[in-house]
């Protein structure tokens, strides 16, 4: 059995195969793929130097052509380091979301908190990253509309005076009256 070998788009000097090699044309040397968090990664230099890209996406670009701005490849059968081909698809971010949740990759609570709505986001005392208190941004705004300096509020209550100045002007602990 003969492999089909494609050019990598952008990247004349590289050939994927079908089943998942890739090759350097001039050296004639096969790449070496490494794992980031479950999916195949590869080197390619090109005009801009060396750059990392995700295998399945130039696997897919070489065979099926470029793929559309805010696309993803989806893994059908759930399995990040299974670049076959007939197992990648090109979908939205939101189909390849809810396969992720019909298939069992994710569960209800598991969403990655930058997608979770705005009111359901951890926030104020709640939030792990939180200095102050609900009672600590009252008192500071007071002592602020009092005459306090920003730098000695900040002194007092061991956060940056950038973090009094979004507190003062409601940029953050906007729901604390």
């Amino acid at each position: 059995m003969q492999i089909e070998w494609r050019n990598v788009l952008d990247h004349p000097r590289y050939e994927v195969s079908r089943c998942g090699y890739i090759r350097d044309i001039t050296s004639g040397k096969m790449l070496n793929k490494y794992l980031v968090r479950g999916y195949h990664r590869v080197n390619l230099v090109g005009p801009n130097g060396r750059r990392q890209w995700s295998f399945h996406r130039v696997l897919w670009e070489a065979f099926n052509g470029p793929i559309p701005a805010r696309m993803q490849i989806n893994h059908k059968d759930g399995v990040k380091d299974n670049n076959a081909l007939e197992n990648l698809e090109v979908v939205t971010p939101r189909e390849n979301l809810l396969h992720a949740y019909r298939i069992g990759l994710k569960k209800s609570g598991d969403q990655h908190p930058n997608r979770l709505r705005p009111w359901t986001r951890p926030r104020g005392e709640s939030h792990k990253m939180s200095k102050l208190t609900a009672v600590a941004v009252r008192a500071i705004r007071d002592e602020f509309a009092s005459g306090a300096s920003k730098k000695g509020l900040a002194r007092k209550y061991s956060v940056t005076k950038r973090a009094i100045q979004q507190v003062v002007n409601r940029l953050t602990w906007n729901h604390v009256a």
